[in-house]
């Protein structure tokens, strides 16, 4: 796709329907990784905690190509399997990170989730998410119209909580 190999695995969590918390299982991946990492410049992870992070991250330590990942605020114990979370980074999800070439975060919270788990500071850079935080206060539709000069005639949605 625009000049770049693109991968699509199968993934056997169909095998769970009813599971909520079943991780993607795509059984073909460490086959390809292993066929195609030498070819690879730099991988791009999406997400911690996952079966393909164990799979990318090991593959790419082990034929020296560089990693960046991506968490997409997945790091917080407090959120989903806490326990489960600190099993895992105490055994290899803190050497994962500290292992990638660069950490991306979307806040400075993240960063400093990032930092409590061993990564330096000068591996991580920051890419807020597309909506400015301005935007994110609780307003009536009258006023965020007022605040963002955004006259009657035109349509907003706006999140009511």
């Amino acid at each position: 796709m625009d000049g770049l190999n693109v991968y699509y695995f199968d993934n056997l969590r169909w095998l769970f329907p009813n599971s909520q918390r079943s991780q993607p299982l795509p059984y073909v991946m460490p086959i390809q990784m292993r066929k195609s990492i030498d070819s690879f410049d730099i991988i791009h992870i999406h997400d911690h905690r996952t079966f393909m992070e164990v799979i990318c991250s090991y593959y790419a330590n082990k034929r020296r190509k560089p990693y960046i990942i991506q968490p997409h605020g997945s790091l917080p114990y407090n959120i989903g399997q806490g326990a489960l979370k600190r099993d895992f980074d105490a055994g290899i999800g803190s050497w994962i990170l500290r292992k990638a070439g660069r950490l991306i975060a979307v806040s400075k919270s993240e960063i400093q989730q990032i930092k409590a788990l061993g990564v330096e500071t000068g591996k991580i850079s920051m890419v807020p998410n597309g909506i400015s935080d301005e935007f994110l206060v609780r307003l009536s539709s009258y006023e965020f119209r007022n605040k963002f000069n955004i006259s009657s005639d035109k349509r907003i949605i706006i999140k009511r909580s």
